[in-house]
């Protein structure tokens, strides 16, 4: 999920992500060209597009197995969660949180205060 004003840093992400699974785990990871427009996952021979990807945060979460979240600083200093691709949220899902203030995020809802998970 990725708000307007987040898709340069989901795109940034992607490549970021990318060129630091190339060189930290090359026997895992290549990329498919010298122009570095898309990566391959060796073990599977997934492909996924990295320069102009229509979905940089997808492609970015199909090479890892962490959470993402990106939080951007809005015009009144406060972080804000703009895009994001959260596997585990525990009790809790991204479309309830997405654009939340970050000391928002994990004070609303009431998963993690539920009587019946405690």
């Amino acid at each position: 999920m990725v708000h307007d004003k987040a898709k340069d840093a989901a795109q940034e992400t992607l490549e970021l992500l990318s060129r630091y699974l190339t060189k930290r785990y090359p026997s895992l990871f290549r990329y498919t060209d010298d122009r570095e427009e898309a990566i391959e996952i060796l073990e599977t021979g997934e492909v996924y597009p990295i320069r102009n990807s229509d979905d940089p945060m997808k492609y970015a979460a199909l090479l890892v197995q962490d959470d993402l979240a990106i939080m951007m600083e809005g015009p009144d200093g406060i972080y804000y969660l703009r895009a994001g691709a959260i596997c585990l949220a525990g009790f809790w899902r991204l479309e309830d949180k997405f654009g939340m203030p970050l000391e928002r995020i994990h004070t609303s809802g009431d998963g993690a205060n539920d009587p019946e998970f405690s």
